[in-house]
């Protein structure tokens, strides 16, 4: 929902929903390029890294947040 409230719409003569709603254009700040590289904060241990190195793979649905592949660990968070 978080895209598709930001994308023009066909139904309302390619304006984006968001705007219409609130008459305030909405801020793309928060989107990313799917495949770039992210970096996941972790708090495993006081002497482990406190990052981790990941692809940025897409938004889920339901949640605030992101998907992201961790490269060294080979899963999705």
């Amino acid at each position: 929902m978080y895209l598709i409230n930001r994308s023009p719409s066909s139904a309302v003569e390619n304006k984006i929903p968001e705007e219409l709603w609130t008459s305030v254009i909405p801020s793309l700040e928060g989107l990313r390029r799917f495949g770039c590289i992210v970096y996941v904060h972790s708090q495993e241990g006081k002497l482990d890294p406190k990052a981790k190195k990941g692809v940025f793979v897409g938004y889920p649905s339901g949640v605030k947040g992101f998907r992201v592949w961790l490269i060294d660990e080979e899963n999705v968070l």
